[in-house]
């Protein structure tokens, strides 16, 4: 109700008092959170990684022991290193010749070789190869540098050729035709004294040959 209040006669307060309606129909619930949220997130696809239970005391966690710990990742270890290969065999047919004085133990310690001034580049057939024989046919030789004053009978007993007659150890030039054939240059035996003591500079086999000039291409005969 409204109304005044007197109090003692002098003050009149207005005094208002609300009245409930009763009649306004009731308010609808409101809706539920999903609702308003909508649908759920789905779940984000991904690997299941386990965590430990970190464990606490009373004045905070308390540190993992080192097994717990996350392990760091192991390196792998360097490939091992190849197998050394091994040392090439001693060729036995290799020229005796390039060894000081056939051995094979080289100059002795603190010892020096002075060289002769000019050379040549000669070729030498290895085996029982005859090129002459087999035209457009590969291969295998050794390749020399021989002092050009070394004489045609030292080249032949320093190639190898020392056990057979003198009549059938020597050396056959082989001259390049083109097209892997070949034809057929001076043949110098042992036996001959007149040819093997010559030089090589006096059958043209000069500092020339394997420069200017194609290499000397020789077949050794050893009997």
């Amino acid at each position: 109700m409204n109304g005044f209040i007197v109090h003692d006669g002098f003050l009149s307060v207005p005094l208002y008092v609300p009245v409930a309606n009763y009649d306004l129909p009731p308010a609808a619930p409101p809706p539920p959170y999903a609702a308003l949220a909508g649908p759920p997130n789905p779940p984000i696809a991904g690997p299941r990684i386990p965590v430990r239970p970190h464990p606490f005391h009373l004045f905070g966690p308390l540190p993992l022991p080192p097994a717990a710990l996350p392990a760091a990742p192991v390196a792998a270890p360097p490939p091992a290193p190849p197998a050394a290969a091994a040392p090439p065999a001693a060729d036995e047919d290799y020229p005796p010749g390039t060894h000081f004085d056939g051995s094979r133990d080289g100059l002795p310690a603190g010892t020096s070789y002075l060289f002769p001034k000019k050379h040549t580049t000669v070729y030498v057939v290895k085996g029982s190869f005859d090129p002459l024989a087999n035209p457009r046919t590969e291969f295998d030789f050794w390749m020399f540098k021989v002092p050009t004053i070394l004489t045609v009978g030292d080249l032949i007993h320093q190639l190898g050729a020392r056990t057979g007659g003198s009549d059938k150890c020597g050396v056959t030039e082989l001259l390049e035709v083109g097209d892997g054939s070949w034809a057929k240059g001076v043949t110098i035996f042992l036996n001959d004294d007149n040819q093997k003591k010559q030089a090589l500079a006096a059958l043209g086999w000069d500092e020339t040959r394997g420069a200017a000039k194609p290499p000397v291409w020789l077949k050794l005969h050893k009997g």
